[in-house]
């Protein structure tokens, strides 16, 4: 792949370039690098294969170690030189330019992606060539997250579900040029989808019910993300119907159009069978919460799951009090049924309690 002296000559721009972060259980990085940095400096075969293992995670968490690995690849390899790694992740990168992104997207063969991600990335995206240089789908590929991103459009979206078709995992949240339209494309093109999050702070008119529906018909929708968007009630019934038995996770907040008329019946009917857990934030018109209540004992006691339910102060407090008010007639009710019991003139084996009284009173005056 190169000859001895270009080999431990570039093994340390390698590594100034390389933020490496080796995935273990669940996904979570680990920074211990050195071993494998040094498997450079053994011989050909072992720097070809390391250098094969370094690349299939690429993580880059400042912009400085992006530049370095461009540099690195620009110096060192020929044009027609491919990686092929398995994730693409920047984080935090506020100030990187899209001509840094075109670059080590032209080094990367897509073909082995699973994973990318571009954390906090406003200004830059993953460059389109990645889901259409192969012409083929990228079959491999199940996460896609850019939250935050000031670029990703419609059109954008297009591709991705056009090109992405076994996506499982899809996270746009503070994308705020994202509509309907893009939404009903990745409904119509992942059926594997499993999880999205599409909230967002402003212009969440542009989100509707719309969109929302052709995820929920055609996806495999379990961990839904619909915070500041401008669904109705229509979009929780559909929900509810359709995918109620397997939604687990969902956040509402701030859907200013939400009442009573939806996730409360909803959660008295028991649609939402597997949800652990639920966010409400300023859902300003939902006021009546014995159903929430009572659903979240349901969860507990009947199926073994401690929902959840993340509220403002507000309806916090709403809930607390339908807490209250509930558990004082569930003791009316075990109080009057007890005093029915008792004084049950049928039962011929039990002592009514009245003459019970009267006999403890009787009792009393005598042991004076």
């Amino acid at each position: 792949m190169t000859n001895t002296t270009q080999r431990f000559v570039s093994t340390n721009s390698i590594q100034s370039g390389l933020s490496l972060k080796t995935t273990t259980q669940g996904n979570v990085p680990s920074n211990n690098t050195n071993n494998l940095f040094n498997c450079l400096m053994v011989n050909k075969l072992w720097y070809k294969i390391t250098l094969e293992i370094l690349y299939q995670n690429l993580h880059f968490d400042t912009e400085i170690k992006l530049k370095n690995f461009n540099n690195h690849f620009s110096n060192s390899y020929s044009n027609d030189f491919k990686i092929h790694p398995k994730s693409l992740v920047l984080h935090k990168l506020k100030d990187i330019k899209q001509s840094d992104i075109d670059l080590i997207s032209s080094k990367i063969n897509p073909m082995d992606l699973k994973w990318i991600e571009f954390y906090i990335c406003p200004k830059v995206l993953p460059s389109i060539e990645l889901f259409t240089i192969s012409n083929s789908i990228l079959d491999k590929l199940e996460k896609i997250v850019l939250p935050g991103s000031k670029l990703i459009d419609d059109n954008y979206l297009k591709i991705i579900s056009e090109n992405c078709l076994n996506l499982k995992i899809l996270d746009i949240r503070a994308c705020e040029l994202i509509t309907d339209s893009g939404i009903y494309h990745i409904g119509n093109n992942c059926p594997n989808l499993e999880v999205l999050n599409i909230g967002r702070h402003s212009r969440g008119e542009l989100i509707s019910d719309y969109g929302i529906s052709s995820i929920i018909r055609n996806t495999n929708i379990k961990t839904l993300g619909l915070a500041g968007c401008g669904i109705t009630n229509r979009t929780l019934w559909e929900l509810a119907i359709i995918k109620g038995s397997q939604i687990e996770r969902l956040s509402l907040n701030n859907c200013w159009k939400l009442n009573d008329n939806g996730l409360s019946k909803i959660l008295k009917f028991d649609y939402l069978v597997k949800l652990s857990v639920l966010e409400i934030r300023n859902c300003y018109k939902l006021t009546e919460f014995k159903n929430f209540v009572e659903f979240k004992r349901r969860q507990k006691s009947k199926r073994k799951i401690n929902i959840l339910i993340e509220c403002c102060d507000l309806l916090q407090r709403k809930f607390k009090d339908a807490e209250l008010k509930l558990d004082l007639e569930i003791s009316s009710r075990i109080f009057n049924d007890i005093s029915e019991w008792i004084n049950d003139d049928s039962n011929n084996e039990d002592l009514p309690y009245s003459n019970l009284i009267k006999f403890n009173s009787n009792n009393s005056i005598r042991n004076l």
